[in-house]
């Protein structure tokens, strides 16, 4: 949350979805950041639904399939991950916004 605030983000509204109750629908994105939670998903979720599913670092410029889970380290590193993440979703949003016209 340190991280996000520095970059002017409020994240204190967040709330997390235990997965075992997410049931993915026919058309949803879903998006992971280590190819180890690619794996894990499919297997949990299983392939009943018609979702799509990619990892977020691949939207970033420059990509970086795998992003690490900052937890327990510096928050410089904190920083580059807000970083990485913030460039995907910005590529995401362009690309979702050029797909609805």
């Amino acid at each position: 949350m340190a991280a996000a605030k520095g970059h002017s983000v409020d994240l204190s509204g967040h709330r997390t979805c235990a997965v075992e109750h997410f049931v993915p629908r026919d058309g949803d994105l879903l998006i992971a950041v280590e190819p180890g939670h690619v794996a894990w998903i499919e297997r949990e979720l299983g392939r009943s639904h018609n979702y799509q599913l990619t990892l977020l670092g691949l939207w970033s410029r420059p990509q970086r399939p795998h992003i690490h889970d900052p937890f327990g380290l510096d928050s410089e590193y904190f920083d580059k991950c807000f970083s990485v993440i913030d460039s995907a979703l910005a590529t995401l949003a362009a690309q979702y916004s050029r797909a609805k016209i």
